[in-house]
């Protein structure tokens, strides 16, 4: 009896220390190999809805974080810089214990991504994209819960058309859409914005635009035509993500708008200089005119192309025809200045305010009365007191010239200025 109870004892230790064994082995296996115990005898080219209970269409969650926008105003498109993480179930990649909590956390090279996939794969497409490239750096990856559920998380650069509208600039906001859908020679999928913990579709922490300020960002989604290639009444979803950047005016501000409202400010100085000064005044207000060309043509050279006026095209207009005010004013106040004043005809015509005419002198010396005498044929002229005094010659004078336009310059200015602030701030 005592050899039994011994040989019980020992045979429940060596069994205790077998099971101990096994265990440990099984919480060292790494991800990576128990990865690879469940996709023995996995067959990648069939889908998950042959083996759910909704069999037919396979439903996706897609969840985006962008981490930057480059825009290409020359070529009209954007590119997006963004992690997308795609969620579906297969109950093929179920299992029971895990080496670590959350699931099996499996890189791209593991799971056969980008040669041949060692597991199903939902196909997307980008409708209207100019170029799709996907990053496969150390951010891709899988992660493979307990109850089947698979996450897939990868970098995609995505290069959309966007038309710019222009006719604001440099305070205009634009919209550019991104799309995605299912591929059209791939499973019948439903594809879903994932809500988790906020918007399906966030800024990341250094999310970056150059030259822009992101504004608005959403999403929506539709429904497209039944799936003609298997001749199912399922339909999918396009997923649509909107973003709306507002151009960053600060350059244009600073290096346009400032320096063309100084010289117009500086050029209304040439209205307090007499006219007389008319050398002084015209060089002033062509070296202001001059001088707003240059500053145009420089913000012009980095401003993008566009077919129609723009916002700053016009302010530059209104700033180079109140350059032009002056320098034209002061031609017409200095001719005008140059104008004699009064009433009266000039010398030879006679009449009240003229001269008399001298007396002409014979060869002695003497007047000649013959020679001044007046033709008796002619009537007299009438006496001066039924003439009576000559109206006075209405003119303008060059100082009230000068005060008007003082008035009417500085009030255009103002006004312009107000009405782009209104519209643009």
């Amino acid at each position: 009896m005592g050899r039994t109870g011994t040989g019980r004892t020992g045979g429940l230790l060596l069994l205790v220390v077998i099971l101990i064994n096994s265990l440990q082995s099984a919480s060292a296996r790494t991800d990576a190999e128990i990865f690879d115990m469940l996709v023995k005898g996995y067959k990648p080219e069939e889908a998950p809805d042959r083996y759910g209970a909704n069999a037919g269409y396979i439903e996706v969650g897609v969840r985006a974080m962008l981490e930057s926008i480059a825009v290409d105003e020359k070529g009209s498109a954007v590119t997006f810089q963004c992690l997308q993480r795609l969620t579906w179930d297969d109950i093929r990649l179920r299992y029971r214990s895990a080496p670590a909590a959350g699931g099996l956390v499996i890189s791209h090279a593991t799971a056969g991504v980008p040669t041949a996939p060692r597991i199903w794969l939902p196909s997307l497409m980008y409708p209207r994209a100019l170029m799709v490239d996907f990053d496969n750096s150390m951010d891709n990856s899988f992660l493979v819960r307990p109850n089947g559920t698979i996450t897939w998380q990868r970098r995609v650069h995505v290069m959309v058309p966007c038309e710019m509208q222009l006719d604001s600039f440099p305070w205009d906001e634009n919209s550019c859409v991104f799309t995605i859908r299912q591929d059209l020679d791939g499973e019948v999928l439903m594809l879903n914005w994932t809500r988790v913990a906020g918007r399906p579709v966030q800024a990341g922490p250094h999310f970056s635009v150059t030259g822009f300020e992101l504004t608005s960002l959403g999403v929506s989604s539709y429904t497209v035509s039944p799936n003609d290639i298997t001749g199912e009444s399922l339909r999918s979803k396009s997923l649509v993500m909107r973003v709306t950047l507002k151009r960053q005016s600060d350059y244009y501000v600073i290096n346009d708008v400032i320096p063309t409202s100084i010289l117009v400010v500086a050029a209304y100085m040439t209205f307090w200089l007499p006219p007389e000064a008319v050398m002084v005044r015209s060089l002033v207000s062509s070296f202001m005119l001059l001088a707003c060309f240059l500053v145009s043509a420089i913000t012009g050279r980095a401003a993008p192309l566009a077919t129609s006026l723009t916002a700053l095209n016009v302010w530059n207009l209104v700033c180079l025809v109140l350059l032009l005010w002056p320098l034209v004013q002061s031609l017409v106040v200095y001719h005008m200045s140059r104008r004699p004043s009064g009433g009266g005809g000039s010398g030879e015509s006679g009449g009240v305010g003229t001269l008399p005419k001298p007396m002409e002198l014979n060869g002695n010396g003497e007047a000649d009365v013959e020679a001044i005498s007046p033709d008796p044929s002619l009537p007299p002229p009438p006496a001066e007191a039924e003439l009576g005094p000559l109206p006075p010659r209405p003119s303008l004078r060059p100082q009230m010239v000068d005060v008007v336009s003082r008035v009417l310059y500085l009030l255009a200015f103002v006004v312009t200025a107000i009405v782009f602030g209104v519209l643009y701030s």
